[in-house]
């Protein structure tokens, strides 16, 4: 039959294996012993016997162990009451059932002795005497170590020292040693002394002494050996006393005894009794003899159970009480003999006391056992056997005695066939280790072409170890039995579909392969199930070629003194790996020693199936591998034609497989099917015994396994659904070299490739050589494989799945991961040992003590750009043909590789014939050379350490050219010298005082939210002896989630979940809020530093001036004041920062671009051009360079941090060097010229403007000519100004220098905080997710770390050089002004010089503030505090964003801010208490005013030397220059305007009383020299400063009005937005356009809310009742934004036109009727007109323009005729708001009829200076990242 239903009868077994072609046998170590030779000796001999046994190996440990035996246990359970010892055997070895004796049956003393190899199944020993003189001759051993066993030690040397003789006079008898022992069978009577002096004549029955040893009157030992019932009804055994038989017989000798053992009762029961009282009226005694001879016959009982001795003669004994035995057992090596028996329980053995045994107590399942086995040999007692043999007395009876010994010595060495002979259950195993792979070729071209398979003949594989069930059936009664499990299975593996397929022909060469994922012993056979064919059997012989490879190239074996290196053999290295291990019990009886498999494990996690249709050749689990643990595959090429394609079925993976808890109802049976199936793949957690609890598991999170085989390749020639990796890459046969011409590193191998010269594509191991990092440019020799595999989709091509197929996926994706260091046997299957542990786990042991971080990993990333190159578009469905997987390693040590890169690349050939499922992937494996090695990071950290250093070399050796270049051409006729360490100490101390202090306040902030968020992840670290709870990995049970979400009372707690909405806590989302939550922390910290930051760069400081002016102008300007500047500034610079920010988020998250490392060069400059226009535009909104300068430093902060998304290291430092280049060209050369090209092309630009101008007719033009001359006539007078006030040798002025040093301190800053943003991205790898977004590994992120921290001190060195180019090139002072700066700071009048309400006005009003920070400590602490909260607030958003997270619906939004803004405080008031007890920046003079300080009115106070402290010697000089009348004219003239300012503080009291007339005269004389030119600070004093508005109470009810209406209406709208959207149509409904497509509602929204009200007049809004009222009744137009434009621009010509419709006139003005007249106040009437025309100013230009004609609009008053107006002849009662904005407007128009009559200069138009005009630079502040 095809298809049997039944058994099917084996009629032959063929081992069809060809031994000489083929690999060895499986060897058998199972130490066997069954025999001595001879087996017996006297008790003084030490003969030298041969012991017969089994699997004997030539070692130089092979030894033999004897132990002295006791007592055996022949009671079979049953005890007599009289006779408790009746059944011990006195020195005997075996047990009743032949069992061997154990514990105190055993003497103590164990003597080891050196055997030598005879054969496999012969050893010969030298035996030790033997003693019977003591207590049985074991009182040594009572004292001394019983267990002495051989060591490694003991066989330094051929022969043994060991005592030889278990006889102890010569070691003394101990007084008062303790019995261990009590010896019953001592013939001399035990410890009842009394029978030695007794008579002959005397009863030998003592009371005292109990057994089977005697003496009779006599004296004579015998032996009370109990008589068969045979003996006893055919007289030979009868009874001596008939009233103690119960009888009537007469006298039946002295020979026999009664009253010992058992009795059988009438029914012929065997019973205990005493042999008295009733018990004895129904019972039989059984009867006993003497047994005198040294030679016994055994008795029935003891031939029957199988436990007669046979010695000397097959059913004799020796008398026991004459002779003693020892147990002999041999061991190989050493350590194991043959008597210890192995036990591997089937799962592992708890500590609860209530489980005994195993695991399952009520388990079926079975454990392996192995039996022991020894021999025993007798020593006889000359002194006991006196009266029988005459051995002491007799010496021929002596010489007899060896004769006869010598005889059956001669018989024993006979060899049995059953003994040593060849034994069929060990044929045809082959050891089949861990990893291995196996291939088997079966030749059956040679059969007759009738036989079918499966139906004449099988192909059978078995495996062991094994279990499964099988039935049998009763041999008598021919029934079925009950099922039992057999261990290991005697059923054959299930073979490969494909092989079994009828389509394939089987009477060809046929292959199979086997990967072995446990230590296996497997066997092949060929049976015969046809009896035709029974005589064919012959043509299976010889037809098999089986051969076994190991992995060996990842961790070469021939290399293992490498690689343990002085740890030994048995050592681990520096990943705790072992080199050695244990063979498993089931292959190995001792489980011998042998080499580690090493490979490079493969790791898929359960997630990427989310994104990624799992791979359909997951590995079977648990029950699947019952006939052994093995993967069966079919192996045929591509050139086999005759073996078509047969394809698994389609089974994809479901979660299913993931869930053990499915499968077993508790965690205790799933880890017993663990054990028994070894299974690697599972997720059980074992919970280790803690005080009262016991050990126990639970299901843990299964989201990884670790596969030997590459996934989602499945059905493949030669390999089939399973391809090892390392059998795939460690083929030399099959491997190929690379060819001449083949790209490698993006250049084609020509013949002077040094690898062309080896050949072979895996290289002996003497020819590999590894590179160094000191081996520049060099290439390594090794291990190069070029493969090509042909292989079949097994997924249904034409239908589609949920998310993209691996063959689908898009360039960037990953598939799976590879771990990139090999793994040896313990970590691929989770064990510490080769037998099942408790804690067995595979993915916990890597993760736990081998990868610390995911850089162990390498993901298989997709390459698909060939699909871009396509003609067609290439998407989903669209099936590639070729593949190349190429995999790039380092070969780090002359045996060991490691993975570097791995890539599968979709090559060119794309199609959608679903029919076709062919596809072929070639593999390319080699070794990097150096310099790809660098760019992959894969030398140690040291290495990079150098590289970096020699990289920041590179960079001062390119400057220091830079500036000699600029120093030898040089136009200044003394050019200063290059000052390093003055430049270096007035640079670096300041900066890097002012970032530490900074980051002080962050990293505590920091610190304190991580702890909140993350604190279980903290508190090992910080206190690691402090006994924390265990909490959960993810943070489950943590602060706000814990302290057990996982319980249905915690998951109600509302400020744990992630949204309000959320029913309940989800613990799946719990990372996510935990990201989610650690970016809203940062966003507080963000923008509290921003906050914070623009309170210090924006202090409380109103100069004197202004103050005074405010006072002259209004009196009640100190009480109340609409505009604040201070307020003002400080919200436009939080707002600047905000919006940088954002834009900033758009540059990260444009970074994410797949092409963005492609085209970086590209980008950098980009952002190059961005930045200036973005700065000009920061500039332009701020108005002040040290404001501009964080916001723009921010920007070159993102800048910096982009290009971490460069492709590789390589990109990495290029665009270092490009950076660098840049960096030079806008220091020395653009940012000094760009203010004037940008003055160049504004003047230009205003010359073509005023051409146009003069071109138009005049009364287009005739009001904005007259604004021009206006203008320019200002500006003429500017000039002249600026004309008079310059020295005759010309100015030099500060600008420049400003603008450059303001800008390289923004590069200094941006520098140091560099490490700490890579720093924050490292700590907050997960949250971010930038760099697994970049593809930055951790490790890599270090490096990255290391080269920003490195370069530091490297790049301020170029720094230097940079700014002594810039004086040698332009002739700045930069020096000079460092250390005027630091003089003026050491000498600040304020603790805070920010605080100091006096500027210099002689330098450009952008730059004031940042000359006065003099660029300190403080200048530096502001930047990094501002900087930082951008930063923060980046990295929030970008938190947010990866986690999808909304704060403003998370419960814990409150708490997380409050706990944040909190910390900030407490930091920042306790900081500020430390700084001033720690006496931070205190100032020179602060218990006195500085000025008290000035020693003469009309003398400046210039320090000396001693006064300098911290300046150098040139400050000195520079200060004695200052001194000079040239300096003090130039210094007058420039800033004399400045002086004014200044006077009111420079002239005491005293001078003033003094010289009141001269000084008036002088102040006149100057006024009128200023012609009046004495302005205030700031060009904005005369617009509007309205006071703070006082509303009334309809007012106020108005505008909350207005609020809860625009809050309704845009709540409204984020309900029904997505309907809005869904409802677009696909064209215009006026223009039938298809772009631009927008929906517009035909009811406004707001008539459908009255609506909505009406129905549903309810206080709280329903979003369901609003969505379907909506549904019901709202309307929609698709309409285009062309046809939008096109009817607002109509409508506004409309109005324009003063054709207003009727609806649109304010008589319709929709207010509720309720709130009758509305009254305005004078404050809310003056905003209103301000809001007025401020209208007519955008729409009409400030300059005027052609207003459109006015409408007159009649207006009248709904309840009348309009009054008369009275009002205006009576007087007025104003409020203080009306009285300030009347003055306000008075004062305005005062102002602008003085300046149109030309009191008052405006401020000039700003255009290109000319040859010999003052440098001015306020139109654009450069300052800010490059």
């Amino acid at each position: 039959e095809r298809n049997p239903t039944g058994e099917i009868e084996v009629l032959r077994k063929i081992i069809p294996v060809n031994e000489s072609s083929s690999i060895e046998y499986y060897k058998n170590d199972t130490l066997e012993v069954f025999r001595t030779c001879t087996p017996y000796g006297l008790e003084d001999d030490e003969d030298e016997i041969i012991v017969v046994g089994r699997n004997f190996r030539d070692s130089s440990l092979l030894t033999c162990r004897f132990t002295a035996c006791l007592q055996a246990d022949w009671a079979r359970g049953d005890h007599p009451q009289k006779d408790t010892h009746y059944y011990l055997q006195p020195r005997y070895c075996r047990n009743f059932d032949g069992s061997p004796i154990t514990g105190n049956q055993l003497g103590r003393r164990k003597i080891v002795t050196k055997a030598t190899y005879i054969s496999p199944t012969r050893v010969s020993c030298k035996m030790p005497r033997y003693s019977f003189n003591m207590t049985g001759g074991y009182s040594w051993m009572e004292r001394h170590n019983p267990y002495q066993t051989v060591t490694r030690t003991d066989v330094g040397s051929n022969e043994y020292e060991f005592d030889g003789s278990y006889q102890d006079e010569e070691l003394g008898q101990v007084a008062g040693a303790p019995t261990v022992y009590e010896d019953y069978f001592d013939v001399m009577g035990g410890s009842y002394e009394a029978p030695i002096d007794a008579p002959a004549g005397a009863p030998d029955d003592y009371d005292s002494f109990h057994g089977k040893c005697k003496r009779d009157q006599e004296g004579k030992i015998y032996y009370l050996q109990k008589c068969h019932q045979d003996e006893v009804s055919d007289g030979r055994c009868v009874c001596r006393d008939t009233e103690k038989c119960g009888g009537d017989n007469p006298d039946f000798g002295s020979q026999f005894e009664d009253f010992w053992g058992d009795f059988i009762d009438v029914d012929g029961n065997m019973r205990p009794g005493s042999g008295s009282g009733s018990d004895a009226l129904n019972t039989q005694k059984f009867l006993h003899q003497r047994m005198y001879g040294l030679v016994i016959d055994c008795t029935e009982a003891e031939v029957d159970g199988g436990y007669c001795d046979n010695v000397p003669e097959p059913g004799l004994r020796l008398n026991p009480c004459l002779t003693g035995q020892v147990m002999v057992e041999v061991s190989n090596n050493g350590v194991k003999y043959s008597n210890d028996p192995l036990s591997y329980n089937h799962t592992v053995e708890s500590d609860n006391p209530e489980m005994e045994g195993t695991m399952q107590e009520n388990s079926g399942y079975g454990d392996f056992r192995v039996d022991g086995t020894f021999t025993t040999y007798t020593y006889i007692s000359k002194e006991f056997s006196e009266d029988t043999v005459h051995l002491n007395s007799d010496p021929e009876a002596l010489e007899e005695f060896k004769k006869i010994k010598d005889s059956d010595r001669q018989v024993c060495e006979n060899s049995v066939y059953g003994e040593e002979g060849a034994r069929s259950r060990d044929t045809g195993w082959f050891e089949f280790p861990t990893l291995s792979y196996l291939q088997v070729s079966f030749d059956l071209r040679n059969i007759p072409p009738e036989m079918v398979y499966n139906e004449h003949y099988k192909i059978a594989a078995y495996s062991a170890p094994s279990r499964c069930t099988d039935e049998y059936c009763n041999a008598e009664t021919r029934m079925r039995m009950p099922p039992r499990e057999v261990l290991p299975c005697m059923q054959p593996m299930d073979l490969p579909k494909w092989f079994l397929d009828e389509s394939v022909y089987k009477n060809q060469v046929v292959n199979m392969t086997m990967l072995s994922l446990e230590d296996s012993r497997v066997k092949f056979e060929i049976h015969i199930v046809h009896g035709s064919f029974v005589a064919s059997a012959d043509f299976f012989r010889q037809s098999a070629t089986v051969s076994i490879t190991r992995p060996s190239r990842a961790v070469n074996a021939m290399g293992e003194q490498l690689f343990v290196g002085s740890m030994g053999m048995l050592g681990r290295d520096n990943f705790s790996r072992r080199r050695i291990r244990k063979k498993s019990p089931y292959i190995s009886w001792e489980e011998s020693l042998t080499h580690t498999e090493f490979l490079f494990g493969l790791h898929y996690n359960k997630g990427f199936g989310e994104d990624i249709s799992p791979p359909l050749n997951m590995p079977p689990r648990f029950e699947a591998y019952e006939k052994g643990r093995v993967l069966i595959s079919m192996n045929t090429t591509h050139k086999n034609a005759a073996v078509p394609t047969v394809l698994d079925e389609f089974n994809p993976i479901s979660n299913s497989w993931w869930e053990i808890s499915n499968m077993y109802s508790t965690p205790n049976l799933a880890k017993e099917a663990v054990d028994m199936y070894f299974e690697t793949f599972h997720g059980l957690e074992y919970n280790p015994p803690s005080g009262e609890t016991f050990d126990d598991f639970q299901f843990g999170s299964f989201e990884d396994v670790i596969l030997p085989y590459l996934p989602f390749f499945s059905n493949c020639r030669e390999f089939d659904s399973y391809i090892p990796f390392w059998a795939l890459l460690e083929d030399e046969y099959r491997c190929e070299m690379p060819e001449v011409g083949h790209m490698r590193d993006d250049a084609p191998l020509d013949e002077t490739w040094e690898r062309f010269l080896i050949p072979d594509s895996l290289p002996h191991q003497d020819d590999i050589r590894v590179v160094y990092w000191t081996d520049f440019f060099q290439f390594p020799i090794s291990d190069e494989c070029i493969r090509t595999v042909h292989c079949s989709y097994e997924e249904r091509l034409e239908t589609p799945d949920i998310v993209p197929r691996w063959f689908e996926t898009g360039s960037g994706d990953s598939l799976f991961n590879v771990i990139d260091t090999p793994l040896d046997y313990y970590f691929f299957t989770g064990r510490e040992t080769t037998r099942t542990q408790r804690g067995d786990n595979t993915f916990n042991k890597i993760t736990a003590d081998f990868i610390q971080t995911s850089d162990n990993y390498r993901s298989v990333g997709v390459n698909r750009d060939s699909a871009g190159d396509l003609d067609f578009v290439c998407l989903d469905g669209c099936i590639p043909r070729d593949m190349t997987m190429t995999i790039m390693y380092f070969q780090v040590t002359r045996i060991e590789k490691r993975i570097v890169e791995i890539e599968l690349a979709f090559d060119g050939e794309y199609d959608f014939d679903y029919e076709n499922k062919d596809y072929v992937i070639t593999f390319e494996y080699f070794p990097l050379g150096w310099m790809q090695l660098i760019i992959k990071f894969a030398f140690r950290v040291d290495v990079f350490a150098v590289l970096f250093a020699a990289i920041g070399a590179f960079t001062v050796i390119t400057v220091g050219f830079f500036w000699l270049l600029i120093r030898l051409t040089t136009q200044l006729e003394s050019p200063p010298r290059l000052r390093f360490t003055g430049m270096l100490s007035l640079i670096v101390p300041g900066a890097f005082a002012g970032i530490g202090l900074a980051f002080i306040p962050i990293f505590t902030v920091t610190i304190f939210s991580t702890f909140l968020l993350r604190g279980y992840n903290l508190h090992d670290a910080f206190f690691p002896d402090y006994n924390f709870n265990d909490y959960e990995k993810d943070g489950g049970d943590w602060m706000l989630f814990g302290p057990n979400p996982k319980s249905e009372e915690e998951r109600e707690s509302n400020w744990r979940k992630m949204h309000w909405m959320d029913p309940k806590i989800d613990p799946g989302r719990m990372v996510e809020a935990q990201n989610g939550r650690m970016g809203l922390a940062f966003l507080i910290m963000g923008f509290m530093c921003i906050y914070e930051g623009s309170m210090i760069f924006l202090p409380n400081r109103v100069s004197k001036r202004e103050k005074q002016l405010e006072a002259k102008r209004d009196k009640n300007a100190a009480k109340d004041s609409i505009w604040i500047p201070t307020v003002w500034k400080r919200s436009n610079l939080i707002y600047t920062s905000v919006m940088m920010v954002l834009f900033l988020t758009f540059i990260v998250e444009f970074s994410y671009w797949s092409e963005f490392g492609t085209y970086i060069w590209f980008v950098i400059l980009f952002l190059k051009i961005v930045a200036q226009f973005v700065g000009t535009v920061v500039d332009n909104q701020l108005n002040e360079a040290l404001l501009s300068a964080p916001v723009n430093t921010s920007l070159g902060l993102i800048q910096g941090l982009v290009t971490l998304s460069a492709d590789d290291f390589m990109d990495f430092l290029f665009s270092y060097i490009v950076e660098l280049g840049f960096l030079l060209c806008e220091r020395v050369y653009l940012d000094p010229g760009l203010g004037d090209f940008l003055d160049f092309v504004d003047e230009q630009t205003t010359l073509m403007y005023e051409r146009i101008l003069r071109r138009l007719p005049k009364w287009m033009t005739g009001r904005l000519l007259a604004a021009k001359k206006e203008e320019e006539e200002k500006e003429k007078t500017d000039r002249q100004k600026e004309i008079e006030n310059m020295v005759q040798d010309g100015a030099e002025t500060v600008e420049p220098i400003l603008d450059s040093y303001g800008s390289y301190c923004c590069d200094t800053m941006s520098l140091v905080y560099t490490p700490f943003n890579i720093l924050q991205l490292m700590l907050y790898r997960n949250e971010t997710g930038i760099p697994e977004l970049y593809g930055i590994k951790e490790q890599d992120m270090f490096y990255y770390l290391l080269f920003a921290l490195m370069i530091i001190p490297f790049q301020l060195s170029a720094d230097i050089l940079i700014h002594s180019a810039l004086e040698l090139y332009h002739g700045w002072k930069i020096y000079d002004y460092l250390v005027y700066t630091r003089y003026r700071f050491l000498q600040r009048e304020t603790r805070w010089k920010g605080l100091e309400d006096s500027l210099d006005e002689c330098i450009e009003e952008s730059m004031r503030t940042m000359d006065q920070m003099c660029f300190s400590s403080q200048f530096y602490m502001m930047m990094t505090i501002h900087v930082n909260g951008i930063m923060y607030m980046v990295l929030a958003i970008e938190m947010m964003i990866r986690s999808q997270y909304n704060m403003f619906g998370d419960p814990a939004f409150f708490i997380v801010t409050s706990f944040v803004v909190l910390c900030i405080i407490l930091v920042k008031n306790f900081l500020i208490w430390a700084a001033l007890r720690a006496n931070l920046w205190r100032i020179k003079h602060e218990n006195t005013a500085w000025h008290t300080t000035i020693q003469d009115e009309d003398e400046f106070d210039i320090p000396g030397w001693d006064d300098m402290k911290g300046a150098s010697h040139d400050a000195y000089l520079m200060n004695q220059r200052i001194t000079s009348e040239t300096f003090r004219y130039k210094f007058l003239n420039y800033n004399r305007a400045w002086i004014i300012n200044q006077l009111p503080s420079i002239l005491t009291p005293r001078t003033l009383r003094r010289s009141r007339p001269y000084l008036i005269n002088q102040f006149t004389r100057i006024l009128n020299a200023m012609n009046q030119d004495i302005s205030s600070d700031s060009d904005k004093d005369d617009g509007p400063k309205f006071g703070i508005p006082i509303l009334n109470a309809p007012t106020r009810k108005l505008l909350r009005w207005w609020l809860q209406q625009a809050q309704r209406r845009l709540r409204l709208r984020e309900v029904v937005q997505p309907l809005i959207n869904r409802a677009r149509g696909t064209q215009c409904e006026q223009c039938l356009s298809r772009k631009l497509l927008q929906v517009e509602l035909v009811i406004p929204i707001e008539e459908l809310d009255e609506r909505f009200q009406e129905e549903h007049p309810s206080d709280e809004f329903d979003q369901v009742l609003w969505k379907n009222f909506w549904q019901k009744h709202a309307r929609y137009k698709t309409i285009c934004l062309n046809c939008i434009s096109m009817r607002k621009e109509k409508e506004r010509r409309e109005a324009l036109a003063g054709q207003l419709k009727a609806d649109d006139s304010d008589d319709g003005l929709d207010y509720p009727k309720d709130w009758g007249a509305v009254y305005l106040s004078a404050a809310s009437n003056a905003i209103l007109l301000g809001w007025y025309k401020a209208a007519q100013g955008r729409l009409f230009g400030s300059a005027g323009g052609k207003r459109r004609a006015r409408v007159n609009i009649v207006v009248s008053d709904d309840e009348g005729d309009e009054p008369v107006q009275t009002w205006a002849q009576e007087a007025l009662n104003l409020t203080e708001a009306s009285k300030m904005i009347a003055v306000k407007w008075l004062r305005t128009a005062r102002a602008k009829i003085q300046k149109d009559r030309g009191f008052e200069g405006g401020a000039a138009r700003s255009r290109r200076a000319k040859p010999g005009d003052k440098y001015r630079s306020g139109k654009k502040n450069k300052t800010r990242r490059k």
